[in-house]
């Protein structure tokens, strides 16, 4: 009897540790990837309507009968507002468990977002699958992916084929100094006021991309934007860069100049058939597409790739502006937010996506994925779109927006005044932007 006892005791005993441990190892409710436990995601997002991203919930929600995703629109005039009342109030789990930011807002968010666990999505392979400058814009300091999107872009110069026939031309040119002089070609005057523009520039007021152009010359030049460890903006005192930008400024200014502030805003300049060439993003050549259909304005338009300085030879470079979708640290449910994101970004559900858009426009998101270059580049508008992508490159900004808003002011004064003090004025602003990384507003 007492063996038994005993026995029993100990089986008891082992029983009880087993459970402690197998309870100890049970994955926690806010990871429930392979649970049935009821899991609700939030996400923002903007410019896509619920209607083109309900086929990628539905087929995860299919997938995973226990989630539910809910999706909201948001707009873009008070989102940042909004995003970050919610981010600061010290609130766990008011806000989003999903929302997307710009590729150069990362810096800013960092602290704010729960990295992807790279058991879903592997860096090294994330970098393979993605183009490169994709995997710089979103890797976070820990080596970890903090964002993913579902589509790319970058500039093109968008022109206006018999305006450039006219005058003897085909395709605007690849090297920056021969675009410059059919650009003033282009360009003719009545009574010493410019009446049909040969290039957009310079003049941030109604020059909707002059930031992303500044952007691209200062990287096209070869010069150093930041100091070599990342920390510091040094790009005032730059050589390179200081020619670089006077080249720019030189299209605003002077008898020769192909644009001013008294041009209507570009994409309006180049519908009435004003504007001979201006860059811009897909998304604005959708808007182009659809006025000229709409309103049979009969334009004869084009793309092509944005030029080059000559300094660099046989190497492109471009610059990118898009938007990654990432997950909040506040999520009760971070894991099952990234593997939702992992699924909706495989190739299937982007062609998906995509196709579903492109129901309601002239195309949808273009592919993120390296693999699906060719899947889009028999399309004449989007090839020279496509053909950029690898060769995009980006410097870490911390936060686009304050940036751009220093940019442009530093354009501004620049028409009206000295560049090098304008340089100057910029790079101690973007200094601050750097020190007060992760500093978002708090809410009120």
């Amino acid at each position: 009897m007492k063996q038994k006892g005993y026995r029993f005791k100990l089986f008891l005993l082992v029983f009880t540790v087993l459970s402690l441990v197998l309870a100890g190892c049970k994955p926690k409710s806010d990871d429930t990837l392979s649970t049935d436990e009821p899991v609700t995601l939030i996400w923002w997002n903007l410019f896509e309507p619920v209607e083109n991203v309900r086929p990628l919930i539905e087929a995860y929600q299919s997938a995973h009968s226990n989630v539910t995703i809910q999706y909201a629109e948001r707009d873009l005039s008070d989102y940042r507002t909004l995003l970050e009342s919610n981010l600061t109030d010290g609130l766990p789990r008011t806000g989003p468990d999903i929302f997307t930011i710009h590729n150069t807002w990362t810096g800013n968010y960092e602290s704010f977002l729960s990295p992807a666990p790279s058991s879903v999505v592997d860096p090294t392979k994330f970098r393979s699958d993605f183009y490169d400058f994709v995997s710089d814009d979103f890797t976070g300091s820990s080596g970890l992916i903090l964002g993913i999107p579902l589509g790319i872009d970058c500039l093109a110069i968008i022109y206006n084929k018999d305006l450039l026939e006219a005058e003897g031309y085909t395709v605007p040119s690849s090297s920056w100094d021969d675009f410059k002089i059919q650009a003033r070609t282009l360009t003719t005057r009545k009574a010493n006021e410019i009446s049909t523009a040969g290039f957009s520039a310079a003049v941030p007021e109604n020059t909707q991309f002059a930031f992303e152009i500044v952007n691209l010359l200062m990287l096209q030049s070869g010069g150093n934007i930041l100091s070599s460890d990342k920390s510091t903006a040094v790009f005032a005192t730059d050589s390179d860069i200081f020619g670089a930008l006077s080249f720019y400024l030189d299209f605003a200014g002077g008898n020769d100049s192909t644009w001013n502030n008294k041009q209507q805003i570009d994409i309006a300049a180049f519908l009435s058939g004003k504007l001979a060439m201006y860059a811009a993003p897909s998304w604005r050549l959708l808007d182009v597409v659809k006025y000229n259909e709409q309103y049979n304005l009969g334009l004869d338009y084009a793309t092509a790739p944005m030029p080059q300085l000559e300094n660099l030879e046989d190497t492109r470079i471009q610059v990118g502006s898009y938007w990654g979708q990432v997950v909040s640290r506040d999520s009760a449910n971070p894991d099952v937010a990234w593997d939702f994101l992992n699924f909706i970004t495989q190739p299937d559900q982007l062609r998906t996506f995509h196709n579903k858009a492109a129901e309601n426009r002239a195309f949808g998101e273009l592919y993120p994925r390296r693999e699906m270059a060719s899947e889009l580049t028999t399309n004449e508008h989007l090839k020279a779109y496509v053909e950029s992508f690898p060769f995009i490159r980006s410097w870490k900004m911390v936060d686009g927006g304050k940036v751009k808003k220093s940019f442009d002011t530093m354009l501004e004064t620049s028409l009206n005044g000295n560049l090098n003090q304008s340089l100057l004025t910029s790079q101690n602003e973007v200094n601050s932007i750097i020190d007060n990384k992760g500093k978002l507003e708090p809410a009120q």
